[in-house]
C-alpha cells in the first residue's frame, strides 16, 4: 500500500490549535486482500525472533519473556501439527501481560483507514481463550501504546467502555471466528477506556501495524490457523452527508448483534460480555421510548473496559482526510456521562487499536492531554452536543497520550470506521438520539492516482482460452493463455478452463506447486510498457479456502523468461533496508466471487522470488517493460481457486518526459535494405574479413562446425530484397555478418535497429565490434549496451550482444549502445573489472554483427540502422599533476601551511609535492579548472600520498562546488608509512550523486598531543582518472568504509576493525603474556646462498640511497598491478635468504643493502596493492607471510611493526577486532589452517608492548569466536562434535586440528589462552574423530566420511596423535589439573597403549549420534559400524573434477564396519589405487545399479562438479542410549547441481537401524525407482562388498564356502540366509527376502578419477544385495548384521533371529518403523511423521516426527524413554544460509506418570483418561532423556535418607555425599566426561552448562547445571 504523507493538513490543524475533530467518510468499494502473509504456517518451519535486529516484516514471529511468564503464566508457543489442518499455530498459557510473551506479525505497508475484517480457524480442546490485538509502531517500527479497538456486540453508549483487545473462548471443534477491528480511531490501553480517550488514527498508525496473539486463558492451550486480515469497508473518501445511517433510531426495532457474521453496516449494533460487565460494572443497552424524542438508544452502567459492552455503527466506507463533527442529542436523569469513540478496523473489519482523537476544547498543545474518545456529563433535560474528530492524526490509545504519541491516519484507518458509544458512569443511564457525523473541512490529498482505461491483457477473460498452449512454445505465444506443468513434482497439481455457474469460463487451478516456475497458467503481454505504477486486478473465488500466487515474470529481448520480477508496490516497505516477499501477492479467496486488486512497480526489478530489500532492486529497463508474462498459480494444497477477468491498467505514470522520441542523426549503415548488396557479397568467405567500410560482407571462423549455414539475399514480398541467414552459428564469432561503419562515431548514444521475421523462430544475435588502432584488424572489445546495466558494478551481467526471437511477421527490433565504454568479453563482465573508456581507434571502423543463433531456423533482416540517439557528456581532463614542473603548480594556495617540490620520495618522474603542516586544519586548495568539473560514477579521483612515519593525525579532502560547499569529502588517516594510492570513484563517498566541484581542499587535522612540522608529500594526481576496477582501498581510508566498493575494500573492511579498538595499557601480566609468546614465535631464517648471489643485479637496480632524514629512495620494485600471490611468495623467499645473510654479515654488500631494501619495500606500500588471498590456495596463502616472518630478527624495530601490520593486513587478521556476529559467518577451517600461527606471531612481534597485548587479545577472541558452535552449515564446530567444511561434516579436512590445537599450544600459559568452554568445544571435536574410527597405530572410518577421496586417503585420520598430546596439556592447564584427565583416558583407549599412566582406563564401546553429519557410530570390541544418509542440506558424496567421479552412492543409507588393524582387514583396498571397486555395491545402501560408468558421471564427463542431496527430505540421523542406539533415515535421490547431470532414478527409500548386544538390525521400505533410464539397471539394497586380501577368511553361505571365481549365487526368499564375508561380518536375511545375489569373483571398474574409463582395473572382490528388481515399487528388507562372528556364532544367531527371540518387527510402512528389542524389553521406533494410536508399547502417540525408544524397568518401576529428532528443520537464514529450528512436541503413554528427575521444558499433564502426556522441545538433534515414575511415588529411590546418595548443585559446583567408589559423570550423548573416586563425600567442577547423569556403582541421578 502506497504510503502518504500529510504536510499542509498537519500545519492546518496546528492553526486550529490541533482541535480534534471526526473524519467522515463516503462509502466506497474496497480491495480483498489478504494482509497477513503465511496466514495458513505451512510455509514456514519456526517463528522468528520478534526482537531480532534488523526488524522482520510479513514473517511469524514471537517473544517469549521467561523470566516472568512462569508458574500460573507460564506460556508455550511452538508450531505443531495438527490431524485435521497440518501445520498450525499452538499458544499455550496467558501471559502475565500484554507485553511479556506473544506471537505477532508486522504487516508492511500503510494501511487505509478504513474496517478491516480478521477471520481466524481456531480450537481448543480444554476451553481456552484466544486473545488478539492491534498494535500500531512509530515511525521506527517500535511499538507503541496504541491500539485499534476491537468490537464484539452493541452496547448503551452511556456506560460502555471500550477495549484494544479481541478475545473469544474456542470450542473443542474447529471453527471460523470473524471480528472487525476500526482503523479510523486509536486507543492508547488495550483495556476499559472512555470513548473520549480515543484518538484519530495517524498516518503512522497505519503503517507497518502489528497484529499480536496471545492465549486468554492460564495453563490451557489453543490452536489456530488460516488468519485472513481483509479491508471490508474504505472509509478514506469523505462526503458531506450524514454518515451515520438510521441517527435518529426510529427505523429499527432492536439492535443487532455486533459479532454477527457476515459483519453488519450502517446499522446499529450491540455487544454486551456480560461475564465482564456485572456488578458495579453491569451494562444494560436497548432502544426505550421518551415521552419528548420517541425511540432512542438508552444505555445504563459503566463497563468494565473500552470493549466489553457498547452500541456501535460500523460506518461503511472511505472517509477523506479531514476534520469532522458529531452531533447528538443527549439527557441522563441521574448524571451519567456518554463515552464517544471511533476505533479503526482492518482489512477484515476487525477493530484496532487506534482511535480517532477527541477533544473538549482547545488547549495549550505543549501541556494538553489528548484522548481517544469523548466524554460528557449530561443534564436532565435534553441537549445538543457536538465534538469534533481529526481524521488526519490516529492514537494508539483511548487514554491521555501527548500529540507527539498520535500518528498520521493512514488510508486504512479511514475505512470502515466503528463509531462506538459506552456509558462513563456506574449504574447510571443515559438516552441518546439524533446521532449526526459530517465533514466540515476536507484534508484529504488530491492526487490519489486513477487507473488508465488501457488494459493492457488483451485476452482478459478466459472464454477462448486453450490451456494446452505452452509458454515454452516456440515462437513464443503472445497475448493468450498459456501454461507450462512439471509433471514430475507436480504430479497432483492441476488446472483447467472450467464452467462457473455465474461467470461462464473461468481459469481453475487445483493444488501448490513445487515452487514458481514449475507449474502455472500464464500470458505473455505483447507491450512496451511504460515506467509506473500498474494495479493487477482480477475476480476470484475458492470454495475450500484457497489462495492465489500472481506475479510478473520478465522476458529477454528474445522473449525468453528470465529470473527478473516487476517489484509489488502494495506492501512495499519504506525503508530501503527492510526485507520483503516483494515479487508476487498472494490472496486468500472466499467462497464467493470477488474483484482483488494489486500494484506493481513497473520501474524497480528483482531478482530474487523471495525476500529482498529495495536496495537489492534494479531499475526496470527497456527490455523489461517489452512482453512480460503475467504468472497465475495455486498456493494452497488440496483447494482450488477460479480466476477471471484479468486487468492490468496504469494508475500512475513515472516514464521519462525528457526521454528522445526521435534519433538526433542519420543513419550510418551503407544500403541499410540490402537493395545494393548481393548474394555473392555475403557469401561467406573462410578466415577473411572484408576491411572496407559500408559493404555487407560475412566470414566463416575456423571453428565453425556447421558447414551447412547459408547467407544470401533473397526477395521478400513485404519488404523486397532482404538479408537471409539459415542455420546457426556454433559460436558468437564463427559465422558472422557484419559492416564495418565508415569513420568515426561521437561518444554518443547510438539505437542500432532492424526488422526481421521468421516462419520457423529464428533467434537474431547481434553486437558491435571494435578495431585495433590501424582500424584494420577485430580486436576482442565490444561496445556495451547504455541499458540494462546492474546498478552494483561488480554484478554479472551479459552487456554487449542482444538476442531477439523473431516472430513470423515481419517486426522492429533496436538496441542502444555507448560508444564511450567498451568490454574485453561476449560473457559474463562488470563494470568495474571488464569495462573501459572507448579510445578513439575503437570507435573507428567499428562494425556491427548479426548472426542466427537458433537451429533449424532462418531469419530474414532487413532496414538496418545505426543512428545516434544522445550526446554523452565528455568530462575533460583538466586536474592532472606529476610536479615535474620548476615549481608549485599556479593555483595552489597553502594556508597554515607551505608547498614545495621535493626530490626525496617520488612515485613517477623524480620529484613530488611536499606539503609541511605549521598548524592544526592547515589546508591545501586549487581549482578544478575554469569551470569546474563534474564528478560521476565513471571518474575517479587518483593521487600518492606518502607519510614518513605514522603520526595518528587526519587529513580531510573536499571537493567544492561554485558555493564553497563540500559535495564529496573524504577521510584520510594518516595510519600508515610510506606510500599510498588513492583511487576512488566519484559516486563512493556519503554523497553518491553526480555533482560538480569548481575547487579541492586538503585540511590536516593535528591529533591532540602531537606537534605540528608534519610533512606529506604528493605525486601522480589526477582528479579526473578512470575508474581502476582493480584498485584496492588501504587502510587510510578506515573511517569511510561505509561508502566504499565492497569488492575493492575487502581487505580493507577487515582491517578497519581494528581502528575502532583503543590501546590501553597494559597490565604486568600481560607484558608477561606476550613476552612469552614472543619468546615462543621466534623464527629463524634459512640461509639460500644461491638466491642472495641472484638478487644482488636486481638490488643493485633499485639505486637506493638514504635522504637526510633517514628515508629511503629508489626505483619503483613491482607495479601495483603486478602485486599478487605469485610475486608476494617470490619476494618473501628473497627476504628470508637476504636476512639470513645480513645475520651472517656476508656477503657484505647485504650489510647496507638488507635495511634500505626493506624500508624500500614498507616505503612503496607494495602490500596495500594485493587483492587478497583465496584461502583454499594453500601454498600461497603460508608461503608468503613464511619469510617476512623468519626474517623477524634481521629487522629494525620500526621494520618490525611494519612487516607485521603488512602481515596482518593481507592475512585479514584485524577481523579478530570485529564483533562475533561479523567474525564468525564468514569463517572456514582452511583460515584456521593456514593463518593462525602467523596471526598470532604478527601481532605480538610488534615491538610496541601496547600494540602486541592488544594483538595477543585479540588473537584470543579470535579463537574463541572461532571455537563457537556455529549454526547451519558454516565452518567449523558443531555441538554434536562434527565440523564442517564444504556445508558439511569432512573429516578429510580436518588437518585444521593441527594448528588449531598447536595455536591453543602457544597460548597456554598465558593471560590470553582460550577459555574453558572453547577448549571443551575444540576437544569435543578434535575426540569425535576418533569416536568414528578403528582403534591402534592407524585409524580407519567409513568411506561414507571420505569426502571426495573415496576408498584411500579420506579414510583415515589426519591429526597425529601428537596433537592430542598437545591437547591434553592444554587442558591440564586451564583446569588445573596438569594433564585433561578424561581426554588422557581417551588417548590411551584410541591408540591401544598406556602412555599416561594413573589415569582411568576409558571404555569407548556404545553408540553415537552426529546429527549435523548425519551419521550413527556403533563401536564394539575392534569394530566401528557407521551408518549415513544425505538430506537437502548435509551430502552423502562430493564430486570434482577427475575426483570421485562416481561417488554419488557413498552415503546412500550406507551401513559400513571397519576393523581395527590394517586395511585388508576391512576390505578397503590396500594398494593405493581404488580402481575395480564396484561403485554400485556401497555397503548397507540402497542404489540403482549403473551398468554404465560414464553414466554414472554427472553430465558423463570428467569436470562437471556434483554434490549428492537429497531433493526433500531432512529426516536423517541417530539416537544413542546407553550402550545402544538406533538410526533412521528417509530419502529421495536429488539429481541437479544447478543444472540436471543424472537422468534421473528417482529413488527413495526409508530406512533404520538398530544396534543392541553387537547386533545391527536393519529394515528398509517404500523403496522405488522409475525414470528414462536404462532398463538394466536394477534397483538394490547393498549388504557388503570386500576386495580380496591375505588377511582375510573365507566366504561364507549357509556355512559353505563360496570361494573366489565361484558362479553367483541367487537366492530366492523361501529360506533365511546367512552369510560370513571375507573380513568376518555376518549377515542374516530372514525368509520373504526379494532376490538375494552372491559374487565373489574378479570385477572391473575405472579409478575415481574416470581417466581409465576405457582400461579398467580389475580386482577381486565378494559381494552381495539384494535384488529389487528394474524401476521398482513399494519394496522392502529386512536383515541383520553381526560384526567378528563366526558361522557357528552366526548360526546360533540365526535361529533367534528366525524364531523371534531376539526382536519383533511391529511395523515397517511410510509412517514408521517399529521394532522390538526383546532381551531389553525396548521398543524402538523410527516415525517419519508424526504418529496416533499406537499400540506397540507405551507410547500411545508422538507429536512429531522423531526417533525413540522406550523401556520400562517392572524392578524399579520406572518407564525409560530416549527421544531425538535428527531433522533439524532447516530453514532460510540470511547469514548463515540456513539454520535449524526446534521441534516442540510430545508424547502420549499409558499410564499416570510424573517425572523423575525435574527437566527444564518439558511438562507433563494428565488428562485423566489413563495417559500422560509429556510435551518438550528437540534442538538441534540432540537426544532427551526421560525416566517416569509412578504419580503416586513420593521421590526417586535413588536419594534414599539413611546416609544414602545425595547430590546437589551450586552454580556449576557439584557436590556428592555418601558415595564411596568409582564415579562416572556422562553428557546426554552417553560420553564420559568425569571419572572421580570418592570416599565419602565429593565436590567438584562442570564447566559447561548442560544435563548430565551421575553414576556410581549402584545408583544414577540426573543433574542440570545452569
Amino acid at each position: 500500500m502506497k504510503k502518504t504523507f500529510l504536510g499542509v493538513v498537519l500545519c492546518a490543524a496546528a492553526l486550529w490549535g490541533m482541535q480534534a475533530v471526526w473524519a467522515s467518510v463516503r462509502s466506497v468499494d474496497t480491495t480483498s486482500e489478504n494482509l497477513i502473509s503465511k496466514s495458513d504456517f505451512t510455509e514456514i518451519s519456526s517463528l522468528g525472533d520478534y526482537k531480532q535486529e534488523p526488524l522482520m516484516f510479513n514473517e511469524w514471529l514471537m517473544y517469549h519473556d521467561a523470566n516472568t511468564d512462569k508458574d500460573d503464566n507460564a506460556v508455550k508457543i511452538e508450531l505443531v501439527d495438527d490431524a485435521t489442518r497440518g501445520q498450525v499455530l499452538s499458544f499455550y498459557g496467558r501471559p502475565k501481560s500484554y507485553y511479556t510473551s506473544y506471537v505477532g506479525q508486522r504487516i508492511e505497508g500503510k494501511m487505509k483507514k478504513g474496517i478491516y475484517r480478521l477471520t481466524f480457524w481456531a480450537k481448543s480442546d480444554d476451553g481456552a481463550k484466544i486473545k488478539i490485538f492491534f498494535n500500531t509502531t512509530d515511525a521506527n517500527n517500535v511499538d507503541q501504546n496504541r491500539y485499534m479497538v476491537a468490537k464484539e456486540a452493541l452496547a448503551d453508549e452511556a456506560t460502555k467502555a471500550y477495549y484494544g483487545f479481541y478475545d473469544q473462548s474456542l470450542t473443542p471443534e474447529w471453527k471460523q471466528y470473524s471480528v472487525e477491528f476500526n482503523f479510523t480511531q486509536i486507543a492508547k490501553s488495550l483495556y476499559s477506556i472512555p470513548w473520549t480517550d480515543t484518538e484519530e488514527s495517524t498516518a503512522d498508525d497505519l503503517v507497518n501495524v502489528v497484529l499480536k496473539l496471545q492465549g486468554g486463558t492460564s495453563l490451557k492451550t489453543y490452536l489456530v490457523d488460516d488468519l485472513t486480515l481483509e479491508l471490508i469497508k474504505d472509509l478514506s473518501d469523505p462526503s458531506n452527508e450524514n454518515l451515520i445511517s438510521k441517527s435518529d433510531f426510529t427505523e429499527i426495532s432492536s439492535l443487532g448483534d455486533y459479532k454477527q457474521e457476515p459483519l453488519v453496516f450502517n446499522e446499529w449494533l450491540m455487544y454486551h460480555d456480560a461475564s465482564k460487565d456485572k456488578d458495579n460494572n453491569d451494562v444494560k443497552i436497548e432502544l426505550v421510548n421518551d415521552e419528548t424524542r420517541g425511540q432512542v438508544l438508552s444505555f445504563y452502567g459503566r463497563p468494565t473496559s473500552y470493549y466489553t459492552s457498547f452500541a456501535a455503527q460500523r460506518i461503511e466506507g472511505k472517509m477523506k482526510k479531514g476534520i469532522y463533527r458529531l452531533t447528538f442529542w443527549a439527557k441522563s436523569d441521574d448524571g451519567a456521562k456518554i463515552k464517544i469513540f471511533f476505533n479503526t478496523t482492518d482489512a477484515n473489519n476487525v477493530d484496532q487499536n487506534r482511535y480517532m482523537v477527541a477533544k473538549e476544547a482547545l488547549a495549550d498543545e505543549a501541556t494538553k492531554a489528548y484522548y481517544g474518545f469523548y466524554d460528557q456529563s449530561l443534564t436532565p433535560e435534553w441537549k445538543q452536543y457536538s465534538v469534533e474528530f481529526n481524521f488526519t492524526q490516529v492514537a494508539k490509545s483511548l487514554y491521555s497520550i501527548p500529540w507527539t504519541d498520535t500518528e498520521e491516519s493512514t488510508a486504512d484507518d479511514l475505512v470502515n470506521v466503528v463509531l462506538k458509544l459506552q456509558g462513563g458512569t456506574s449504574l447510571k443511564t443515559y438516552l441518546v438520539d439524533d446521532l449526526t457525523l459530517e465533514l466540515i473541512k476536507d484534508l484529504s490529498d488530491p492526487d490519489e492516482p486513477k487507473p488508465s482505461d488501457e488494459n493492457l491483457i488483451k485476452m482478459s477473460g478466459f472464454d477462448d482460452a486453450d490451456f494446452s498452449l505452452s509458454l515454452e512454445t516456440e515462437p513464443y505465444v503472445l497475448n493468450k493463455w498459456v501454461t507450462g506443468k512439471d509433471e514430475v513434482k507436480d504430479a497432483t497439481v492441476s488446472f483447467a478452463v472450467a464452467e462457473d455457474a455465474d461467470r461462464g469460463k473461468v481459469a481453475s487451478y487445483t493444488g501448490k506447486p513445487y515452487t514458481w516456475y514449475s507449474t502455472f497458467f500464464a500470458q505473455r503481454i505483447e507491450t512496451q510498457a511504460k515506467k509506473g505504477i500498474y494495479r493487477l486486478s482480477f475476480w476470484g473465488k475458492s470454495v475450500d479456502g484457497g489462495q492465489v500466487k500472481t506475479f510478473f515474470r520478465l522476458t529477454d529481448n528474445s522473449n525468453k523468461g528470465v529470473n527478473r520480477f516487476f517489484v509489488k508496490e502494495t506492501g512495499k516497505p519504506s525503508s530501503l533496508d527492510s526485507k520483503f516477499y516483494g515479487s508476487y501477492q498472494t490472496q486468500s479467496l472466499t467462497t464467493e466471487w470477488k474483484q482483488y486488486f494489486v500494484d506493481f512497480d513497473f520501474t524497480k526489478v528483482t531478482t530474487n522470488m523471495y525476500q529482498f530489500t529495495m536496495n537489492d532492486t534494479e531499475e526496470a529497463t527497456a527490455t523489461d517493460l517489452t512482453n512480460f508474462i503475467l504468472m497465475f498459480q495455486g498456493n494452497k494444497e488440496k483447494t482450488t481457486i477460479l480466476i477471471d477477468d484479468v486487468e492490468l491498467t496504469l494508475i500512475k505514470d513515472l516514464s521519462d518526459p525528457d526521454e528522445p522520441d526521435e534519433p538526433v542523426g542519420e543513419n550510418l549503415v551503407i544500403d541499410p535494405g540490402f537493395d545494393v548488396t548481393t548474394t555473392e557479397d555475403v557469401t561467406p568467405t573462410d578466415k577473411v574479413w572484408k576491411t572496407e567500410t559500408g559493404i555487407w560482407s560475412a566470414c566463416r571462423d575456423e571453428y565453425e562446425t556447421n558447414q551447412n549455414i547459408k547467407v544470401s539475399i533473397k526477395d521478400d514480398a513485404t519488404q523486397g530484397k532482404v538479408l537471409s541467414y539459415e542455420g546457426n552459428a556454433a559460436s558468437w564469432y564463427t559465422t558472422v555478418v557484419a559492416q564495418r561503419i565508415g569513420g568515426t562515431l561521437d561518444k554518443a548514444i547510438y539505437r542500432l535497429s532492424f526488422k526481421a521475421k521468421s516462419a520457423n523462430a529464428g533467434v537474431v544475435r547481434l553486437y558491435t565490434r571494435c578495431t585495433d588502432e590501424a582500424n584494420e584488424e577485430f580486436i576482442n572489445h565490444y561496445f556495451v549496451k547504455a541499458n540494462g546495466a546492474p546498478s552494483d558494478p561488480d554484478k554479472a551481467w551479459r552487456g554487449v550482444y542482444e538476442r531477439f526471437s523473431v516472430t513470423e511477421t515481419w517486426a522492429t527490433y533496436q538496441v542502444e549502445y555507448d560508444m564511450t565504454q567498451v568490454s574485453d568479453t561476449q560473457y559474463d563482465m562488470t563494470f568495474n573489472k571488464n569495462v573501459f573508456a572507448a579510445t578513439e581507434s575503437e570507435r573507428t571502423n567499428m562494425a556491427i554483427c548479426f548472426y542466427n543463433d537458433k537451429a533449424d531456423s532462418e531469419i530474414l533482416i532487413d532496414d538496418v540502422q545505426l543512428v545516434k540517439v544522445s550526446d554523452i557528456e565528455d568530462i575533460p581532463v583538466i586536474v592532472k599533476y606529476d610536479f615535474e614542473e620548476q615549481s608549485v603548480p599556479t593555483g595552489w594556495e597553502a594556508k597554515g601551511s607551505e608547498l614545495a617540490l621535493s626530490t626525496d620520495h617520488y612515485t613517477s618522474g623524480v620529484q613530488c609535492l611536499e606539503w609541511t603542516v605549521n598548524e592544526n586544519n592547515a589546508t591545501i586548495e586549487f581549482p578544478l579548472g575554469s569551470d569546474g568539473m563534474k564528478l560521476t560514477s565513471r571518474n575517479a579521483a587518483f593521487f600518492n600520498i606518502y607519510a614518513p612515519a605514522v603520526t595518528g593525525n587526519v587529513i580531510y579532502v573536499d571537493f567544492l562546488n561554485a558555493k564553497g560547499e563540500s559535495v564529496k569529502k573524504a577521510t584520510l588517516l594518516q595510519n600508515f608509512k610510506g606510500w599510498r594510492e588513492f583511487s576512488r570513484a566519484y559516486n563512493e563517498y556519503e554523497n553518491t550523486g553526480d555533482e560538480t566541484a569548481v575547487r579541492v581542499r586538503f585540511t590536516y587535522s593535528i591529533k591532540e598531543g602531537n606537534a605540528a612540522g608534519a610533512k606529506v608529500y604528493l605525486d601522480n594526481m589526477n582528479l579526473n582518472s578512470t575508474v581502476d576496477g582493480n584498485r584496492q582501498y588501504p587502510e587510510m581510508l578506515a573511517k569511510d568504509i561505509q561508502f566504499l566498493n565492497k569488492a575493492n575494500a575487502s581487505l580493507l573492511g577487515k582491517y578497519a576493525y581494528c581502528e575502532e579498538v583503543e590501546t590501553v595499557e597494559p597490565t604486568p601480566e600481560e607484558l608477561e603474556g606476550v613476552e612469552k609468546l614472543r619468546n615462543a614465535t621466534k623464527r629463524t631464517p634459512t640461509a639460500n646462498a644461491g638466491l642472495v648471489r641472484q638478487i644482488k643485479k636486481e638490488i643493485d637496480d633499485l639505486q637506493m640511497t638514504r635522504n637526510a632524514d633517514g628515508t629511503v629512495k629508489g626505483k619503483q620494485i613491482v607495479a601495483p598491478k603486478d602485486v599478487d600471490a605469485t610475486f608476494l611468495t617470490d619476494l618473501s623467499k628473497k627476504v628470508e635468504a637476504l636476512a639470513a645473510a645480513y645475520i651472517a654479515g656476508s656477503p657484505a654488500w647485504v650489510v647496507d643493502a638488507f635495511p634500505m631494501w626493506i624500508d624500500l619495500i614498507i616505503d612503496q606500500g607494495i602490500f596495500c596493492h594485493f587483492q587478497g588471498f583465496t584461502w583454499s590456495r594453500y601454498g600461497d596463502v603460508r608461503d608468503v607471510p613464511a619469510g617476512f616472518l623468519d626474517a623477524m630478527n634481521a629487522y629494525t624495530e620500526d621494520q618490525k611493526t611494519e612487516i607485521c601490520k603488512a602481515i596482518l593486513w593481507i592475512l585479514e587478521a584485524n577481523q579478530a577486532y570485529a564483533p562475533y556476529e561479523t567474525v564468525v559467518p564468514g569463517q572456514s577451517s582452511d583460515y584456521v589452517y593456514n593463518c593462525i600461527n602467523n596471526i598470532i606471531t604478527s601481532f605480538v612481534q610488534i615491538p610496541n608492548d601496547a600494540v602486541a597485548v592488544k594483538g595477543a587479545k585479540a588473537t584470543k577472541a579470535l579463537l574463541e569466536n572461532f571455537s563457537s558452535y556455529i549454526p547451519g552449515g558454516g565452518d567449523v564446530l558443531k555441538p554434536d562434535g562434527t565440523r564442517f567444511h564444504h556445508n558439511t561434516h569432512y573429516n578429510g579436512y580436518m588437518y585444521a586440528y593441527t594448528t588449531w590445537v598447536n595455536a591453543l599450544y602457544t597460548l597456554k600459559g598465558t593471560c590470553y589462552q582460550v577459555d574453558l568452554e572453547s577448549y571443551e568445544h575444540l576437544k569435543k571435536a578434535v575426540v569425535s574423530v576418533y569416536f568414528m574410527a578403528t582403534k591402534g597405530s592407524d585409524h580407519l572410518c567409513a568411506n561414507s566420511l571420505a569426502g571426495r577421496h573415496p576408498l584411500l586417503g579420506g579414510l583415515g585420520v589426519l591429526t597425529a596423535h601428537s596433537v592430542l598430546d598437545q591437547l591434553i596439556e592444554v587442558g591440564g592447564e586451564l583446569k588445573g589439573t596438569g594433564i585433561d584427565t578424561e581426554l588422557a583416558s581417551q588417548y590411551n583407549y584410541f591408540t591401544m597403549t598406556d602412555k599416561y599412566d594413573g589415569v582411568p582406563a576409558f571404555n569407548g564401546e556404545g553408540f553415537y549420534q552426529f546429527n549435523y553429519s548425519p551419521i550413527g557410530v556403533y563401536r564394539q570390541d575392534n569394530w566401528v559400524a557407521t551408518m549415513r544418509c544425505p538430506t537437502t542440506k548435509f551430502w552423502g558424496g562430493e564430486i570434482y573434477d577427475k575426483t570421485n567421479r562416481y561417488g554419488r552412492y557413498q552415503s546412500h543409507g550406507s551401513l559400513e564396519v571397519m576393523y581395527d588393524g590394517e586395511r585388508g582387514l576391512s576390505g578397503v583396498p590396500t594398494n593405493g589405487k581404488n580402481g575395480g571397486w564396484d561403485w554400485n555395491v556401497v555397503p548397507g545402501a540402497t542404489t540403482v545399479h549403473y551398468t554404465s560408468w560414464k553414466e554414472m558421471m554427472p553430465n558423463k564427463d570428467l569436470s562437471s562438479r556434483f554434490d549428492q542431496y537429497s531433493l526433500t527430505t531432512n529426516f536423517a540421523g541417530a539416537l544413542p542410549w546407553k550402550d545402544c542406539g538406533m538410526f533412521g533415515a528417509e530419502f529421495d535421490q536429488g539429481d541437479s547441481w544447478g543444472s540436471q547431470r543424472f537422468v534421473p532414478t528417482n529413488l527413495k527409500f526409508k530406512k533404520s537401524v538398530y544396534a543392541f548386544d553387537g547386533l545391527l538390525i536393519s529394515l528398509g521400505s517404500d523403496i522405488s525407482a522409475n525414470g528414462e533410464y536404462g532398463n538394466d539397471m536394477i534397483t538394490a539394497t547393498n549388504l557388503f562388498q570386500t576386495l580380496d586380501s591375505p588377511v582375510q577368511k573365507q566366504l561364507l553361505v549357509n556355512g559353505a564356502e563360496m570361494a573366489a571365481g565361484s558362479e553367483p549365487k541367487s537366492l530366492a526368499s523361501t529360506e533365511s540366509v546367512r552369510i560370513v564375508n571375507p573380513v568376518g561380518t555376518g549377515y542374516i536375511l530372514p525368509k520373504g527376502h526379494d532376490e538375494l545375489v552372491i559374487k565373489h569373483g574378479e570385477q572391473s571398474s575405472p579409478e575415481e578419477t574416470g581417466e581409465n574409463l576405457d582400461n579398467p582395473a580389475v580386482v577381486t572382490a565378494a559381494k552381495a544385495y539384494i535384488n529389487h528388481g528394474i524401476k521398482t515399487a513399494d519394496k522392502s528388507y529386512e536383515f541383520v548384521v553381526v560384526p567378528a562372528i563366526d558361522d557357528a556364532g552366526l548360526a546360533t544367531i540365526e535361529s533367534k533371529v528366525n524364531s523371534g527371540e531376539l526382536y519383533e518387527v511391529k511395523a515397517k510402512n511410510a509412517d514408521m518403523h517399529v521394532l522390538n528389542y526383546k532381551p531389553r524389553n525396548v521398543m524402538a521406533y523410527t516415525l517419519f511423521k508424526a504418529a496416533a494410536d499406537l499400540n506397540y508399547g507405551y507410547v500411545k502417540a508422538a507429536g512429531s516426527e522423531m526417533l525413540l525408544m522406550e523401556q520400562y524397568k517392572a524392578d524399579e518401576k520406572i518407564l525409560y524413554l530416549s527421544v531425538c529428532n535428527p531433522n533439524l528443520r532447516p530453514k532460510s537464514d540470511p547469514v548463515w544460509g540456513w539454520s535449524e529450528t526446534e521441534t516442540a512436541t510430545s508424547l502420549v503413554v499409558t499410564g499416570e506418570w510424573k517425572l523423575a528427575d525435574e527437566m527444564e521444558g518439558t511438562t507433563v499433564t494428565l488428562p485423566g483418561d489413563g495417559t500422560t502426556r509429556i510435551d518438550f522441545t528437540l534442538a538441534q538433534g540432540m537426544p532427551l532423556y526421560l525416566r517416569l515414575i509412578d504419580k503416586n511415588a513420593t521421590g526417586v529411590e535413588m536419594e534414599t535418607v539413611n546416609n544414602g546418595l545425595k547430590v546437589y548443585t551450586v552454580g556449576k559446583d557439584v557436590y556428592v555425599l555418601n558415595v564411596t567408589g568409582t564415579m562416572n559423570l556422562y553428557d546426554l550423548t552417553g560420553r564420559i566426561v568425569k571419572t572421580l573416586e570418592s570416599d565419602g563425600n565429593t565436590q567438584f567442577t562442570v564447566e559447561e552448562a548442560g544435563c548430565y547423569i551421575l553414576r556410581t556403582d549402584k545408583e544414577t541421578v540426573k543433574l542440570l547445571i545452569k
